[in-house]
């Protein structure tokens, strides 16, 4: 009996035991990585200027850097505003870029169509305008037109535009607008002292 007890117990205790699992293996440490945020990556400047009417009364045409035909001494009004709602005679997205326009101050006729653009460089002092491929209305329908043959430069001093440069890069050709005072105030000078000047002389 013994015997018999002892070989069944043996089984019994077999089947009753429970295999103790394997200690869990430990986790190696990771290095912690910064969370990524998108307040925390670094923002583009966004290139623009902001809308402006320039009033000309002098402008110098050159032609491959050298000034040709004089100075031309005559109203030239240039217009820079955005694109909110398109342009007539163009197909254009609503908010892309800038319509350049430029009107003869004599007439008020536009002295050359309207010209969309972006703004390609930006800075304190300078901003940098230059057409692009757009969908111009022509006798033929709506058709694909490069305008990057356009490009405006606007000079800048303290905020204010002080000068405007139109460029015509396929004639190598530029038209430099500038507002140049024509009235000249001299100081009023003491009699005393402009008497003083003359006997000295």
């Amino acid at each position: 009996m013994r015997l018999l007890d002892f070989i069944f117990g043996k089984k019994k205790d077999a089947k009753t035991s429970v295999p103790q699992s394997k200690p869990a293996a430990k986790q190696q440490p990771t290095a912690s990585r910064p969370a990524t945020t998108t307040s925390s990556a670094p923002k583009t400047a966004e290139l623009s200027i902001a809308p402006f009417v320039f009033e000309s009364n002098q402008h110098q045409r050159y032609e491959n850097g050298n000034p040709v035909q004089g100075l031309q001494e005559c109203p030239r009004i240039i217009k820079v505003e955005k694109n909110v709602n398109g342009c007539s005679g163009y197909q254009l997205k609503n908010d892309d870029g800038y319509i350049v326009r430029m009107i003869n101050g004599d007439t008020g006729q536009p002295q050359m169509s309207a010209k969309p653009m972006r703004v390609i460089k930006s800075t304190v002092t300078e901003v940098i305008l230059r057409g692009y491929m757009v969908s111009a209305q022509t006798p033929f329908g709506f058709q694909d037109f490069d305008m990057s043959d356009y490009g405006l430069t606007v000079s800048l001093e303290d905020g204010k535009v002080v000068k405007c440069v139109l460029h015509m890069y396929d004639r190598n050709a530029d038209i430099e607008y500038q507002k140049i005072l024509t009235k000249v105030f001299f100081p009023i000078i003491k009699q005393s002292f402009c008497k003083r000047e003359i006997n000295r002389s």
